[in-house]
């Protein structure tokens, strides 16, 4: 992941905050697929662009004293205030920085690979960091720069149609696989994993809860970059915004 395409800097000031509503709506989902797993004592995982740490510290404490979780990030200043003895946190880059072979008993990704061009490549490299027998757990979306649809404003629905196709441009230009969880069960065939699990998960929004909150501050933190890369206008972003709250 180069720092030049990665949209969510943690540096930002509402970093922690869009994090933490990411993990209130995907914490759940993804600590069904642990259980699943079934992720033991004495573990080594691997979670990578962790961003907040709350699934690398639920690995912490699922592996116990005689395992190990090593979290990486660009930037681990979250990571860094987790209070875990077996938790090892590395500044990594995925795209640049190389990653042991055959070392890890489970690996877990989430809404990362999308942002990453050389996502692929990246896949291939955690697949190959699995040792004999291990699990990796990649959870990607499938969408199109889509939040939650105005369901209570039917006559907001074409502006906000209208919005998202435009926006799309960004996700060309900025390098986003808008629907790279679609991709990902052939892809792991292809690396030579055997027993291929695959569910999809659909969430329902309306303004002003968790996941609307989500979409709202992650469409705050870029705006910038959209009405430079976009014809949209400043008055027209703050139309799209207010869906979000409404």
């Amino acid at each position: 992941m180069s720092e030049t395409t990665y949209t969510f800097d943690n540096a930002w000031h509402n970093a922690r905050a869009r994090l933490a509503l990411l993990e209130s709506v995907r914490d759940p989902v993804t600590i069904h697929n642990l259980d699943n797993i079934g992720i033991s004592e004495g573990d080594r995982c691997l979670s990578v662009g962790a961003g907040g740490g709350s699934i690398a510290e639920w690995l912490c404490k699922r592996v116990g004293p005689q395992g190990q979780v090593v979290a990486t990030d660009l930037d681990t200043r979250f990571l860094d205030a987790i209070d875990q003895d077996n938790l090892d946190v590395q500044v990594h880059n995925l795209v640049t920085d190389p990653l042991p072979s055959n070392s890890f008993d489970f690996i877990q990704v989430r809404a990362v690979l999308c942002h990453i061009p050389e996502r692929n490549a990246v896949l291939e490299k955690l697949v190959a960091a699995l040792r004999p027998g291990g699990w990796i757990l990649v959870e990607e979306p499938d969408f199109d720069i889509r939040g939650p649809e105005p369901l209570a404003n039917p006559e907001k629905a074409e502006f906000f149609q209208t919005m998202t196709e435009r926006m799309g441009v960004l996700s060309d230009k900025q390098g986003i696989a808008r629907r790279y969880g679609n991709e990902v069960p052939s892809r792991l065939r292809l690396l030579g994993l055997k027993l291929i699990r695959v569910e999809g998960h659909v969430a329902f929004a309306y303004g002003g809860d968790p996941e609307a909150e989500f979409n709202y501050l992650s469409l705050t933190q870029m705006r910038d970059i959209i009405l430079e890369v976009t014809d949209i206008t400043d008055n027209e972003y703050d139309q799209l915004l207010d869906l979000y709250k409404d």
